[in-house]
């Protein structure tokens, strides 16, 4: 009777999370656990240029209606010192397209990155607002430069228990996310074009970097934005840096074993990331396997942002500084970046190229039209290689 002794042991909402958590290990998945926690961004104030944003939020659990998890008791939550709990809060702009710009994210401790967001530590900095509400403020103002609109998500992972009656399972929950107004009248949304159902069919639960990431692409792209490379984690002789825009990445992730050149991302305490071995179980001309319809066509919208390929960071011997001033990044344009993370062939790149596009502009050449793509004129709707006509092929 190893579950009900240990449900009698708890009290309340911790004896029905032991329950669930241990039902769910020893089951195999942590699936059924998951479903414990729900995460909620209840509000963000004080989003102004200049202003250090206020975020509330709660941790509940769906199963027992209006019941709050204690953040700094539950022992779901408490489990720091090995990493099994965390939870954070990060702070992104602006929702036309991600950059962060001037979040001050080169100088983060847990390594620099030209575009990370702001990041709040949501257990350590938390204060509780009572009801099992609790309230962090964020530690960098908006820069004065900011504009439009922002985002808070939430992400990271309560602990569970393993089959031994040990907190050492990361129990992935579902990110969420809220945005606010910066200098909009009221909150714009980000596009949506992924539908994460379409993801869970084949990944089952989509959850990343340690289970911290859980479920929500809308909450990837804060991190995997335009501006974003994998700078941080490489050394010296590494090669140059590679993008981790989602609009690139996921797109050469998923066409790997069509890429010529194979697609090598350094990571955390510089994971080697070799995505060579990946192979699509659909069929790669079909993008409604994973886009929403009516979103992978051209033109793309107005403010979707050139994809950096080198950030101007330097890594020698003498160490390494990263870049953080967009301003002078090299992008591949829009188009063009989307297209080459599966078309990467030497022809392809020509092809693109001839038609406007560019892999070594500024964001202010492609901002002006200086750099201009007419990949429209022959892949817009209704023409000759129209992107639909060309990307909707069957599953075989």
């Amino acid at each position: 009777m190893r579950f009900i002794s240990r449900l009698e042991r708890g009290k309340g909402l911790i004896g029905f999370l032991v329950l669930l958590t241990v039902c769910a290990t020893l089951a195999g998945p942590v699936s059924a656990a998951a479903t414990v926690f729900q995460y909620k961004i209840l509000s963000v104030t004080k989003t102004a240029p200049g202003e250090r944003p206020v975020i509330a939020f709660s941790v509940t659990t769906a199963a027992i209606r209006n019941q709050t998890y204690d953040i700094k008791t539950d022992p779901a939550f408490t489990q720091t010192a090995n990493g099994t709990s965390r939870l954070f809060i990060q702070i992104g702009w602006d929702t036309r397209d991600y950059n962060t710009t001037g979040s001050g994210s080169e100088f983060a401790p847990v390594g620099a990155g030209a575009a990370l967001p702001i990041g709040i530590n949501a257990l350590s900095a938390s204060a509780p607002l009572g009801g099992g509400v609790y309230q962090v403020t964020s530690s960098k103002p908006i820069p004065s430069g900011a504009k439009g609109s922002g985002v808070a998500a939430m992400e990271g992972h309560p602990a569970g228990i393993d089959s031994n009656g040990n907190y050492t399972v990361r129990v992935p929950v579902k990110s969420v996310y809220r945005y606010f107004p910066i200098t909009d009248s009221t909150a714009a949304n980000r596009r949506q074009v992924v539908d994460v159902q379409k993801c869970k069919g084949c990944h089952g639960t989509l959850s990343t970097h340690g289970n911290n990431r859980t479920d929500e692409p809308l909450v990837c792209v804060v991190c995997h934005n335009p501006n974003a490379t994998d700078i941080p984690y490489r050394r010296l002789g590494d090669g140059p840096e590679v993008p981790i825009d989602f609009k690139w990445m996921v797109h050469a992730i998923h066409a790997a074993e069509e890429r010529k050149t194979p697609l090598v991302i350094i990571g955390r305490d510089h994971s080697i990331n070799d995505f060579s071995h990946v192979v699509f179980p659909k069929s790669l001309r079909n993008c409604l396997n994973c886009h929403l319809d009516k979103t992978f066509e051209l033109p793309l919208g107005a403010n979707v942002l050139g994809t950096t390929i080198s950030t101007g960071s330097v890594l020698d011997a003498a160490g390494k500084v990263v870049n953080g001033d967009p301003a002078d990044d090299m992008n591949i344009t829009p188009v063009a970046a989307v297209c080459s993370a599966c078309h990467d062939k030497a022809e392809d790149k020509a092809h693109m190229v001839r038609n406007g596009a560019s892999f070594s502009a500024l964001q202010q050449w492609i901002d002006s039209g200086a750099v201009k793509e007419r990949c429209v004129t022959c892949h817009g709707p209704g023409k000759e290689k129209d992107v639909r006509k060309m990307h909707l092929g069957d599953d075989d």
